[in-house]
């Protein structure tokens, strides 16, 4: 029973490049050859100034991307989303004080965490794969984009380093009922907790914020003292009451 494959003669250039890069060599031979043939009449077919621009910027049709390739897309893929899904889950809750001797080495964690994924990155990207390709074919500046991937590193591992990891090692250790009185401003945003009080350092917890009620922001001062009582771990605390001392 022969397959009928798909119709390339109503394929866009780009179509078919991306059809190309897909395409399993090995499987479907006689669509590889359709496919070259294609691409050929497809870039004859393009005004000189664009086929210019193409070769400036695309680069010729390239062979199918190893298998094996595939699978690093989907780790870098799928290791930002999960780092950004932690991020939002942590923050947005709001309810967790990192310790002080943590929240110490959060940079020098950042900076060598960024510098060490970055490295990766660039020489991921630097082989052949559905990535590499889709970069350097559809953005025409992609070195430059390629010089903010630092600093995309840094704002992802920031709070995850900072919130994620202790607040997960907090869940997991022994902790005790503890309070402790620092001093608070009140302050509000618009998304994730819209009503907080940021609380400055003390007892050997860092400066971090918690969500507190419409009701509790009214009626307190916008700054002052405030008692925070809750659960605390050599990772941090997580807070389960607090209310303003006069």
């Amino acid at each position: 029973m022969n397959q009928q494959g798909p119709d390339y003669q109503n394929y866009s250039l780009e179509e078919l490049e991306d059809a190309l890069s897909q395409l399993d060599r090995e499987r479907f031979p006689e669509r590889f050859v359709e496919l070259q043939e294609w691409l050929v009449k497809r870039r004859d077919e393009q005004p000189a100034s664009e086929k210019a621009m193409d070769d400036t910027y695309y680069g010729e049709a390239l062979e199918p991307v190893p298998k094996e390739n595939k699978l690093w897309v989907w780790f870098w893929q799928g290791l930002l989303i999960g780092v950004l899904l932690l991020d939002m889950l942590v923050i947005f809750r709001q309810g967790y004080i990192p310790a002080a001797w943590w929240g110490e080495w959060v940079f020098t964690q950042v900076l060598v965490y960024t510098i060490a994924l970055s490295g990766a990155f660039y020489a991921f990207v630097s082989k052949d794969n559905f990535f590499s390709r889709n970069l350097k074919r559809r953005s025409r500046s992609w070195k430059f984009t390629l010089a903010f991937v630092p600093l995309l590193f840094a704002m992802f591992l920031f709070p995850f380093i900072n919130y994620v990891i202790p607040a997960a090692g907090h869940e997991f250790a022994t902790y005790n009922r503890y309070e402790y009185t620092t001093t608070y401003k009140l302050k509000t945003r618009r998304k994730g907790c819209h009503y907080r009080a940021d609380l400055d350092a003390a007892e050997g917890l860092t400066s971090s914020t918690i969500c507190i009620t419409k009701r509790d922001y009214d009626s307190m001062a916008p700054s002052g003292k405030i008692e925070v009582a809750g659960h605390r771990s050599m990772w941090g605390l997580t807070v389960t009451a607090y209310r303003e001392v006069p």
